[in-house]
């Protein structure tokens, strides 16, 4: 049961707060938060106020909002405000009017130095038990980068007589975007970079809708090098883990130009459709990827090195041109569960392969060792919830989202202060465990790709780069496959022709006219298109035929897909669509006559995977909606450069070991003696002498209404000159460990 604050004694929440408060004093942190933090405001609190009314707030572990919190803390912000040597407390009101004045590189030069500096990482990031140590022994610093969303849902807003124009206060903080599997209207985005082997943050980027991931990615690689800078850390040490939107030549030259290593998934499924590709996995030796068993048993061979050209028209900051870069490529696959797959990757022959991007060499990091090293990157899912659960930071501090910034930086450090506390009271041995033999198998009896048709052409492929705001795993669309365009526009009799997808489409032809209307009743001006196996919408663009699906308890459908991009300024958008996301294309299901259904339904089923999807000669029949996807529908294939991995290659000796530190089991350290910790505050504030008048101005400089200086505006909540605050922290030893005041227990100072 909490205690409430009896005379001197702070309530049992306050421990938290209190204790990293004095901690960042004695430090001497706390003066460089006041330094650092300068939000720009009409008088008022200043930015180191809001600081610690949010480290209250997440040091307390009370899972409430910060209403509610303001209403506790009410009874004792003096007390409270004293630890920090100010007078007041902010109220939660206040907090609100502080945080919609934070401008975002205010926010984001302070989060740098919060995260970082301020909790005094460089220990722990030192420490080998948070190091991965590769197959050769040597270890590595691994860091995951992944952006997350959150949504919010517009609810209605009547309109009524007599009241003012309806306002949604969300409008600056969020906007439309892809959400994934959350549901919202408007949702902002988080790119969070987390070093995998300590679960320290290090750093954020936010943006409404899903964000800018170029600069969020630009901002990750920038904290990497600053985390190495500061902890004295080799950056060809450093190894960066992404999901798929990292996966093309952009993100992989940022790590390249900045020496930092790269894992991530690449979407270029075309390698699987190359001669010379299929005939090396088919002769390749195939290992069983170590597994945790909670998901299917994977196989993993090297590809080799292949070169990624750029994408037509993809270009850095200044204007210039990508350089095509050498990628090491890693397969891997196992058997799909379902005839379409689930998530990333392709189904070929009831398997589902993935193809991965990395620079780290074959005899450190084998084949199998890089994909289980990819979804290594699960642990930082887990630490979102874990976050969520002990922080709460999936919850909306501020509509202004330079606010939010500050407020998720806030509960970051406290995570971060937990742990390398924790570190600081049981800090592990430095010798490691030994680091056990390799288990790699050869996969027994693997499949073989099916060789590719008469007319396929070896080493060809169309180079296109994966756009990175379609690529995010869990934060936006799925990983895209670039389509292989001709160099001339093909004629309708060539479209699917000889396959079994022209099958199915001519079944679908074979219905009668009477039934078309029926199919087409809410519909009006679609046409069906025997000879581009799809509808035409009013707008001329070609949806073609995507899937025929059965929901469980539901008809028999046919699904239609417009092609990426066709619908974003269709002149017939706004009477088609009622999505606001510019990014979105018409996706049509239209129920089928019940005489036709299962046949229809079985014709689809013995069609294999791979012939399915719409021929990627298609998209040259659509109608250009812009220059830039007109350039991309004519331009010619480029060649595909690759090189096999070089044969006889020594196996490794060694399993790749993950790092022995448990970050959880730490912050339970920390956790533990804080709530074991009461605090006792005695303040001793001097009558402040009166003003002469509260209508008289007592300067000049009042009564003009002047900008006040920083230090002017910081003495503003300022203790009083005489105040004397006598501080006692009381609980158990190892708390001796982290705070020296000078007689063991109190701390008594004087404001001036």
């Amino acid at each position: 049961m909490e205690r409430r604050a009896v005379g001197d004694q702070l309530p049992d929440w306050a421990s938290g707060g209190v204790v990293i408060l004095e901690w960042l004093r004695q430090q001497g942190q706390w003066e460089e938060a006041v330094e650092r933090l300068k939000i720009q405001r009409e008088g008022g609190y200043a930015g180191i106020d809001a600081l610690m009314f949010l480290l209250y707030y997440f040091g307390s572990g009370l899972r409430l909002g910060v209403k509610e919190f303001g209403v506790r803390a009410r009874e004792c912000r003096a007390r409270l405000a004293a630890v920090g040597d100010r007078r007041l407390l902010p109220t939660q009101a206040s907090m609100s009017r502080i945080l919609g004045a934070v401008d975002l590189e205010t926010a984001q030069d302070f989060g740098g130095w919060l995260l970082r500096q301020a909790p005094a990482s460089a220990t722990v990031l030192q420490h080998p038990s948070v190091l991965t140590r590769d197959a050769t022994g040597r270890g590595w610093h691994v860091f995951d980068w992944d952006p997350t969303v959150t949504t919010l849902r517009h609810r209605a807003l009547p309109v009524l007589e007599g009241t003012p124009d309806a306002r949604r206060r969300s409008k600056a903080l969020a906007a439309p975007g892809y959400s994934g599997r959350k549901r919202g209207d408007v949702q902002f985005s988080r790119g969070t970079l987390q070093h995998a082997g300590s679960g320290l943050w290090l750093g954020i980027e936010m943006g409404p809708g899903n964000g800018s991931i170029r600069e969020s990615f630009q901002a990750a690689l920038g904290q990497v090098v600053a985390t190495c800078e500061q902890a004295g850390i080799a950056r060809e040490r450093c190894i960066l883990r992404a999901d798929g939107a990292a996966g093309n030549v952009p993100f992989i030259t940022a790590c390249i130009e900045v020496e930092v290593g790269y894992i991530t998934r690449l979407a270029r499924y075309q390698f699987l459709e190359d001669a010379s590709i299929i005939a090396h996995l088919n002769s390749a030796t195939w290992f069983d990827v170590p597994s945790s068993g909670s998901g299917p048993t994977r196989q993993a061979a090297d590809l080799g090195r292949v070169t990624l050209e750029p994408a037509q028209g993809t270009l850095r900051a200044d204007g210039s041109p990508f350089e095509p870069v050498e990628v090491r490529v890693v397969v891997s696959r196992f058997p799909s569960r379902t005839e379409e797959g689930r998530g990333a990757g392709v189904v070929i022959d009831g398997w589902q392969y993935e193809l991965y991007g990395t620079d780290l060499d074959l005899a450190a990091w084998p084949e199998a060792e890089v994909v289980a090293g990819y979804y290594g990157r699960i642990g930082q899912e887990n630490r979102f919830h874990q976050e969520d659960r002990e922080l709460g930071l999936d919850r909306i501090f501020s509509y202004h989202l330079p606010g939010q910034y500050l407020a998720t930086l806030a509960g970051l450090f406290v995570w971060n202060f937990n742990i390398c506390r924790g570190m600081d009271l049981a800090r592990p041995p430095e010798p490691l465990p030994e680091q056990p033999l390799t288990q790699a198998t050869p996969a027994s009896e693997p499949p073989q790709l099916p060789e590719p048709g008469p007319g396929a052409t070896p080493h060809e492929s169309d180079g296109l780069d994966v756009d990175p705001a379609a690529a995010i795993d869990g934060g936006g669309p799925r990983d895209t496959e670039p389509s292989t365009i001709a160099n001339a526009d093909p004629t309708p009799a060539q479209v699917g022709s000889g396959s079994a997808r022209s099958d199915v489409i001519a079944a679908v032809d074979a219905l009668e006219e009477s039934e078309w209307a029926a199919v087409l009743e809410n519909h009006e001006g679609w046409l069906w298109s025997a000879q581009r196996g799809g509808l035409l919408c009013p707008g001329h663009v070609l949806l073609p035929l995507a899937n025929i699906e059965q929901v469980k308890g539901e008809p028999v459908r046919a699904r239609f897909t417009a092609p990426g991009g066709a619908c974003g300024k269709c002149e017939f958008r706004t009477a088609c669509i009622r999505s606001d996301d510019p990014r979105y294309r018409k996706d049509v299901r239209l129920k089928l006559p019940e005489s036709h259904a299962e046949s229809l339904r079985a014709l689809w089923q013995r069609t294999p995977t791979m012939l399915r999807r719409p021929p990627h000669t298609l998209r040259a029949l659509t109608r250009p909606k812009d220059p830039v996807s007109a350039q991309r529908a004519t331009r010619r294939v480029k060649h595909l450069t690759w090189q096999p991995p070089e044969l006889g290659t020594t196996r490794p000796l060694l399993a790749v070991a993950p790092p022995t530190l448990l970050p959880a089991e730490v912050r339970k350290i920390t956790r533990r003696m804080l709530h074991d910790s009461r605090v006792e505050v005695r303040l001793n504030v001097p009558t402040d002498r009166l003003r002469p008048s509260p209508v008289l101005a007592v300067s000049a400089a009042e009564r003009q209404k002047r900008r006040l200086s920083w230090p002017e505006r910081l003495r503003w909540n300022a203790l009083p000159t005489g105040a004397t605050i006598e501080l006692r922290v009381l609980g158990p030893d190892s708390l001796r460990l982290l705070l020296s005041p000078t007689d063991g227990e109190a701390r008594l100072g004087n404001a001036s």
